[in-house]
């Protein structure tokens, strides 16, 4: 993906998986504080939760829910009839996503978890250039740099 704004600083994280723990409103409130907390990202406000029981599809029923952050927001999805949640953390401040993943994992008592993870910005050049580096073990070429989004175009 090209980005459109080379200036701003901005992490994504999506994790999927299959919980094996209870979960209902206050689990998922707990969660979303706790998640914040163990990352270093500071809330403005409190979660927001909703539970629409009763409409749409009764497969598709659970909790929506979604923590402020200073630096943007996460955003938490529960399918509770499928023990399935998907997990969104949009920031514009770096953070550790293997901790994000582990603490996730270990909160739900996932069976299985998966993640994907974006960055863009200032920094998503020197960690792209870093990976390059730690995986072919040095010299870059302008190729690589058109690749990892660093070079015009």
């Amino acid at each position: 993906m090209r980005d459109l704004a080379p200036d701003i600083t901005r992490q994504r994280l999506l994790i999927e998986g299959c919980y094996t723990s209870m979960v209902d409103r206050d689990a998922v409130q707990r969660y979303l504080i706790e998640l914040a907390a163990h990352l270093k990202l500071q809330s403005y406000g409190e979660p927001v939760i909703h539970s629409p029981g009763g409409i749409g599809k009764a497969e598709n029923a659970g909790f929506d829910a979604f923590l402020p952050l200073i630096d943007s927001g996460i955003s938490l999805y529960v399918w509770s009839a499928r023990r399935f949640f998907a997990v969104v953390l949009f920031t514009c401040k770096r953070f550790d996503v293997e901790r994000a993943v582990e603490f996730t994992r270990r909160y739900f008592s996932a069976s299985e978890v998966e993640h994907e993870s974006c960055r863009l910005g200032p920094e998503a050049l020197a960690a792209a250039l870093a990976d390059h580096d730690r995986e072919f073990g040095g010299a870059v070429g302008m190729g690589d740099l058109q690749e990892a989004g660093g070079a015009d175009r």
